[in-house]
């Protein structure tokens, strides 16, 4: 009896989750993913791509570890035999061939599969294609797809054609694959708000009828507080008041069924402007009680503008100091016994919910500064999708001139190191002749960054 070696189907979702998330309100079904495929078989996993048929070690591909693995049966194929069908191939499957929609990788997958255990991969794989097509905005975008399909196919290495299958090349999205970026100068500097903005923050709550009401204990020690941080921030040299912190906390604590929000504001307005100063930001970056971003988790479900609004500017002055690199911060921290969160995985999900919903419009232009920020820090790939993804959502409603002087930088920013983001710009950018007039912008130089991302994704 002959020997018998296990075939599974490595299935990877190429959205990143974000297909089921968008599916519905674009094409008006809902689709559980955007499905990648290779076979596993004789310890490699085989795939076909815009390179032609290549391999590689079991979930060595950038996608990493499959979303999901099928049992696809066990095949009595010899190894030697089935290169030889390989080779055999090599022109039905050349890089020139590559289709992202008609001849792709899971026909590739379907195809090896049959010729070694007889069986097919699930229809829901093959089907994705006309599923999507049969939607008005699939067929909308078809044009767009087989451009790309076209810009993919590259001409094969001679090595890539000879006796074997030749392993496959590590896609590392570096400096070799990503899109080259343009000499055009765009705003790459990190946004918080200005000293005179926040001066004038401070001076606002000094005139709070609330700080200085009789409610509250303390209202002369308020008030002198925040007349010592005034100066302090004028001139770092003026001792850091340390009593701030106090007033913060009370502030963020304090109960009141007449005025809920009031207090609250106020604290969270008050400790944006603390972390503009490095001692007063020390204090809260340092510990590790990650106390900023527990705050954000607690009052972002509360879905109120201007608890938002507050939070957005507490993120953004974060930035002040380190660039970006405690909002990026991807440690792990402790939510419950059982689940762990970090810093970065918050601010995207925060960012993300406010620039995706209609209802929080008012929140754009500020929203869209901390987007902005979030494109220019390192992050998972995960993360990048997710923010390229709420921002194209966000640009399509025809923002005005604060929103997308932010959004279309950050886009560029991000789509110029994930070859995956530019793409899901290529489907789901549609050019706006609001935009393409020079008279929209305020700022020559935010117009030539549009264009930028224009160029970008066209080629």
């Amino acid at each position: 009896m002959s020997a018998s070696f296990p075939v599974k189907l490595h299935v990877y979702d190429l959205s990143r989750g974000l297909a089921r998330q968008l599916s519905e309100p674009l094409l008006g079904k809902r689709l559980d993913g955007v499905w990648h495929t290779g076979v596993l078989v004789f310890g490699k996993e085989y795939f076909f791509g815009s390179l032609g048929i290549e391999w590689c070690p079991p979930g060595g591909t950038i996608l990493g570890t499959p979303d999901q693995v099928i049992d696809m049966g066990n095949s009595h194929v010899p190894e030697e035999i089935f290169n030889e069908y390989l080779i055999s191939l090599k022109d039905d499957f050349s890089p020139s061939s590559y289709h992202l929609l008609e001849h792709n990788c899971n026909n590739f997958s379907a195809e090896i599969v049959q010729f070694l255990t007889g069986n097919p991969i699930p229809q829901h794989i093959t089907n994705l294609p006309q599923e999507v097509m049969s939607t008005p905005f699939g067929a909308m975008l078809k044009p767009i797809l087989d451009s790309m399909s076209m810009r993919s196919a590259s001409p094969a290495s001679s090595s890539q054609l000879q006796g074997r299958v030749q392993p496959s090349s590590t896609r590392r999205l570096d400096a070799s694959s990503s899109p080259s970026p343009s000499s055009t100068k765009t705003n790459k500097k990190m946004f918080y708000w200005p000293l005179n903005q926040a001066l004038k923050k401070c001076e606002a709550l000094l005139e709070d009828s609330w700080v200085a009401s009789s409610e509250y204990a303390a209202a002369d020690e308020a008030r002198q507080t925040i007349s010592q941080l005034l100066s302090h921030l004028k001139t770092e040299s003026t001792p850091f008041p340390t009593s701030v912190l106090s007033l913060i906390g009370n502030l963020l604590s304090y109960k009141s069924e007449e005025k809920k929000k009031e207090p609250l504001l106020n604290g969270l307005e008050l400790l944006s402007l603390v972390v503009l100063s490095e001692k007063g930001r020390s204090h809260y970056v340092q510990k590790s009680d990650h106390l900023i971003f527990r705050l954000l988790r607690s009052y972002a479900k509360r879905g109120d503008q201007d608890i938002d609004l507050a939070l957005i500017h507490l993120l953004c002055n974060l930035c002040s100091r380190d660039d970006g690199a405690y909002l990026a911060d991807s440690s792990r921290w402790k939510i419950a016994s059982s689940k762990s969160t970090n810093n970065v995985d918050e601010a995207v999900s925060f960012v993300v919910e406010r620039l995706t919903s209609k209802e929080s419009a008012t929140c754009w232009p500020d929203a869209a500064r901390l987007f902005h920020n979030l494109a220019l820090v390192k992050m998972s790939y995960d993360n990048e999708l997710a923010i390229a993804s709420a921002s194209l959502e966000c640009i399509k409603h025809q923002v005005p001139t604060d929103v997308a002087r932010w959004l279309f930088p950050g886009l560029l920013a991000v789509a110029q190191r994930n070859a995956q983001a530019c793409e899901l710009a290529v489907m789901l950018y549609d050019r706006s002749e609001t935009y393409s007039q020079e008279s929209f912008w305020e700022e020559r130089n935010d117009y030539l960054t549009y264009l930028e991302f224009e160029r970008i994704i066209k080629t």
